[in-house]
């Protein structure tokens, strides 16, 4: 895997765009967080989920997602949750870096093991209080 400087050794800049960024990974470059200048530009929620799966966190302010554009029923956890009108929320969850090599290494389904570890620690506080 080529590194940043081995990618563009004419370049006079030091930081790249996220959109540039996303290219080099594509194309196999290794690009890290300090690479990255994140300007106002609103980044696409799927483009976020491609950073952070190279453990590159984007501002939460900056991450765009529209719900009529998710397509919930291709989960079984959510369907479910949705059929049940139980509460179901969107959100982005950044890892360290050794628990997100550890989720890709295994392919965990990191929504059901979430949730999974919410039912355990709400039935927990249930048996407490």
């Amino acid at each position: 895997m080529r590194t940043l400087n081995e990618w563009d050794l004419n370049s006079n800049t030091t930081k790249i765009s996220y959109k540039k960024a996303l290219e080099m990974l594509h194309a196999g470059t290794q690009v890290v967080q300090e690479d990255i200048v994140f300007t106002d530009e609103l980044v696409d929620w799927l483009d976020v989920q491609k950073l952070n799966d190279a453990g590159i966190r984007v501002p939460r302010h900056l991450i765009h997602y529209d719900d009529e554009t998710i397509d919930y029923t291709d989960h079984p956890s959510i369907e479910t949750l949705i059929n049940e009108q139980s509460y179901a929320e969107v959100f982005t969850v950044s890892f360290d870096p050794e628990i997100a090599k550890w989720i890709r290494k295994y392919d965990i389904d990191y929504n059901i093991l979430i949730n999974d570890f919410m039912k355990t620690i709400y039935k927990s506080v249930q048996k407490v209080k």
